[in-house]
């Protein structure tokens, strides 16, 4: 399963307009359930590439085909999304 564009777009619009108690996660799989998503601390993925940013969040795409998860930067090897929160530093 690819992810679309038009998908991170939609994705990008829903986390830009998440209310700041509310769990990304919970409320993305109610539009995304065949995704696998994931949240950490943004300290967990600085050694990646992020795929975009949208609201409190720094978006990864992630390829779950494997026992073993990797982040990728292909739409077409991801199967869902890893949100690190920024700190208040990075969000301002």
């Amino acid at each position: 399963m690819a992810i679309e564009a038009s998908a991170i777009a939609q994705l990008v619009a829903l986390l830009d307009a998440l209310p700041p108690a509310t769990n990304p996660r919970v409320s993305l799989l109610k539009h995304f359930p065949d995704w696998t998503i994931s949240c950490c601390d943004a300290e967990d993925m600085r050694d990646e590439v992020p795929h975009c940013q949208a609201g409190r969040y720094t978006v990864f795409l992630l390829d779950s085909r494997e026992h073993c998860w990797r982040m990728t930067d292909a739409l077409d090897m991801a199967t869902g999304v890893v949100l690190a929160e920024k700190t208040g530093a990075e969000h301002g």
